[in-house]
């Protein structure tokens, strides 16, 4: 059974390796459109810590077989050791998770919406790129709604949006984008938020 039970650990663990590396890959410098800086580092560094999390799985997971397999009683004392600070982890990652959920979404938002200030603005190319790669992956607009592009410096007073928020976009197809007349014809309606917690609940 514990041979089946870390085999099936290994491949969790190989999963995990291939998940970080497709963010890693995929997903760089995505996450630029935080305004803070130590927030957008962690997300950026996200991936690879997915990747040593699943080399840590997949040594367990090996240290087990050969435990197993050879009665190695040092492997096994190392593996039990390994196993129950990765429970204790996982105690305490679930647990923080629900103690501070809103609290870390709000930020979340907060830190967004301050990055949407330093949209088009020079020296800001990698929020200005985050942003329009995030939207136009997720076909979406604004952290919780459109609107939330209204009164940022880039419009200089007027109603224009992001050209990566376009159904059908083209160079200068933003322009007046969020006037009410245009905002639900030509505009994508959803937002990051709306978009991810959707895509959470389909999982």
């Amino acid at each position: 059974f514990l041979i089946v039970f870390n085999f099936l650990f290994f491949i969790v663990g190989v999963i995990i390796i291939g998940f970080g590396g497709y963010l890693a890959i995929h997903f760089k410098n995505y996450f630029d459109f935080f305004a803070r800086y130590d927030l957008a580092l962690v997300m950026d560094l996200s991936p690879y810590v997915l990747i040593i999390l699943g080399i840590l799985v997949t040594i367990i997971s090996f240290l087990g077989c050969c435990g197993a397999c050879t009665d190695n009683k040092c492997m096994m004392y190392s593996y039990g050791a390994l196993m129950a600070l990765v429970i204790i982890a996982e105690i305490g990652i679930v647990t923080s998770f629900f103690l501070f959920k809103q609290e870390s979404i709000d930020a979340t938002h907060k830190a967004m919406d301050e990055g949407m200030k330093n949209y088009k603005e020079p020296g800001f190319e990698g929020v200005t790129d985050g942003w329009d790669k995030i939207q136009r992956h997720l076909n979406c607009c604004g952290v919780v709604n459109s609107t939330d592009w209204n009164n940022k410096p880039f419009q200089s007073n007027t109603k224009n949006a992001p050209d990566s928020c376009c159904i059908v976009e083209y160079d200068g197809c933003g322009q007046d984008l969020l006037k009410p007349s245009d905002v639900d014809r030509v505009i994508f309606r959803q937002s990051i938020t709306s978009k991810t917690r959707s895509g959470i609940k389909e999982v």
